[in-house]
């Protein structure tokens, strides 16, 4: 198995304050793990005569240096990106020309849009279900480094490449240990009617589990548990509550994305993850956990 590398996180922003959230916390994950940090401001094309005669590059790059300054954030630390066009589309194209290894999408702006009171707006969902790199939804600050780390599992494909990266996110962003206490990662089964009956899902998650540990080696540096718990209050709030009686630090949750319509590809159960729990959630799109599936 190889490690996910953190060496290059993408955030966007709107100039809004709502994507100050996005951007600190891009700027906190890229200095805990040495990574590039780029931020991208993706403004209207010029479709008309008088649009063109509106502020160009160069005046929206100027505008998120502002941003900047408001985060505390050095520019010497940041690359600017600032393009014109469709925002999740160029922010997917943004991600893809930087090889992003995490996109970090902030709460959408209070613009009294039917979005008022949704922990993730429409921008962020469509780059989240575009996107090639894992999406972190940074609904409140990422605590780093990280204390524990809760992976939703349903033993499928999907959930196994999702455990894959939360081992990786733990491992590069773990406690140093000096004060005695280990970054964890905790694998969650939400049992229910759908579980095989000829397949026990305590015995499944500790073999997983067990497979996970002898993959990982020396090179993760954290402990790896397992829970299997009570899924009669539905698995949304099985999961919330579980993050939060763990104090967890970071949820993370593998997207469906092949073949299937643009909500479908987020997943119906990350998608009301993320609009029931505050915790941080780190979306794993098929095309990273296929390639750990791989290795």
């Amino acid at each position: 198995m190889r490690p996910l590398a953190i060496r290059t996180v993408l955030a966007a922003t709107d100039l809004s304050a709502s994507s100050d959230l996005a951007v600190g916390c891009a700027y906190r994950l890229a200095s805990a793990a040495g990574a590039a940090l780029h931020i991208v401001h993706v403004y209207p094309s010029a479709a008309s005569e008088e649009e063109r005669e509106l502020p160009g590059r160069e005046a929206h790059a100027r505008e998120v240096d502002a941003v900047l300054q408001r985060a505390g954030i050095p520019e010497r630390r940041v690359k600017v990106h600032a393009v014109p066009g469709s925002p999740a589309e160029a922010i997917h194209a943004v991600s893809l020309s930087i090889h992003a290894d995490v996109i970090v999408l902030g709460p959408p702006r209070d613009n009294g849009s039917d979005q008022r009171g949704r922990r993730l707006g429409g921008t962020a969902r469509a780059v989240a279900v575009r996107a090639s790199a894992p999406c972190l939804a940074a609904l409140r600050p990422l605590p780093l480094p990280l204390s524990r780390v809760v992976v939703p599992v349903d033993l499928s494909d999907t959930a196994r490449g999702a455990l894959l990266v939360g081992l990786s996110w733990a491992s590069a962003l773990r406690t140093s240990g000096s004060d005695g206490r280990k970054t964890t990662l905790v694998a969650v089964h939400v049992s229910g009617v759908e579980d095989d009956a000829a397949r026990d899902p305590a015995s499944a998650l500790a073999s997983e589990l067990a497979s996970l540990r002898r993959s990982a080696g020396d090179w993760a540096g954290v402990a790896i548990e397992g829970e299997t718990v009570s899924g009669q209050a539905g698995t949304v709030e099985s999961i919330a509550r579980f993050a939060d009686a763990q104090h967890a630090d970071l949820l993370v949750l593998g997207t469906r994305g092949l073949g299937l319509d643009a909500a479908e590809r987020l997943g119906s159960i990350s998608a009301q993850v993320i609009e029931r729990s505050p915790v941080p959630v780190l979306l794993v799109p098929p095309s990273v956990w296929h390639e750990h599936l791989e290795d």
